[in-house]
């Protein structure tokens, strides 16, 4: 299907973090994503959300490996991610994310568990302690939040007041896309969405 119709009638869209906004752990922007975002008020879109599963920290404390990154290292990247987004369309934006890390975990599920809901107490504290300028902060340890289950997307089209009909989601991930499309939202791979809007005049 072409981008053109999958894009038409739509007034939200959300996005994934890793490797659609920014690179992986990092606040590098994929590159062509600013350009394309300033585009989208000109696409009748009306506000923007991010879902992502965000379990690194957790790994982390119950691994005891440092390759995983700290709690105020995500915490820094999606606050960079929604100014990334607010400033690049001028839009209002939702932030969601997962903190449990899925099922396939070793040792006791409850010791994760406990640590995946300490991470996210923290993680919504010190996003709202640095003033991030989210419209509205959800972070969840359910693992019914971690894509590919639906949840954390349906969840964003109830904060966003929106239907499935009128949203797109954008990622990099097979989760992504069936995580979408259980709820029913459209679905854009990452690379199909900035190669269409780089193709459009400025201001179009």
């Amino acid at each position: 299907m072409a981008v053109e119709t999958i894009i038409k009638g739509a007034s939200v869209i959300g996005f994934d973090l890793d490797g659609t906004l920014f690179t992986s752990y990092t606040t590098q922007p994929v590159p062509g994503i600013a350009r394309s975002l300033s585009q989208l008020p000109g696409l009748g879109i009306q506000q923007l959300f991010i879902a992502t599963n965000q379990s690194g920290p957790v790994w982390r404390k119950m691994l005891r490996k440092k390759k995983f990154p700290t709690e105020l290292r995500i915490a820094e990247v999606l606050l960079a991610a929604v100014i990334l987004l607010k400033e690049s369309s001028g839009l209002p934006v939702t932030l969601l994310a997962a903190t449990h890390p899925g099922l396939n975990i070793p040792g006791p599920p409850f010791q994760w568990e406990a640590a995946a809901r300490r991470y996210a107490r923290f993680l919504k504290s010190e996003l709202q302690r640095r003033e991030c300028p989210a419209t509205r902060i959800e972070i969840s340890s359910d693992v019914r939040w971690r894509k590919p289950e639906p949840e954390m997307i349906g969840a964003a089209l109830n904060s966003c007041k929106c239907s499935p009909n009128e949203t797109i989601y954008i990622g990099d991930m097979p989760t992504d896309e069936k995580a979408a499309r259980l709820v029913g939202v459209r679905f854009l791979y990452t690379d199909a969405w900035i190669n269409f809007l780089l193709g459009l005049p400025e201001g179009k």
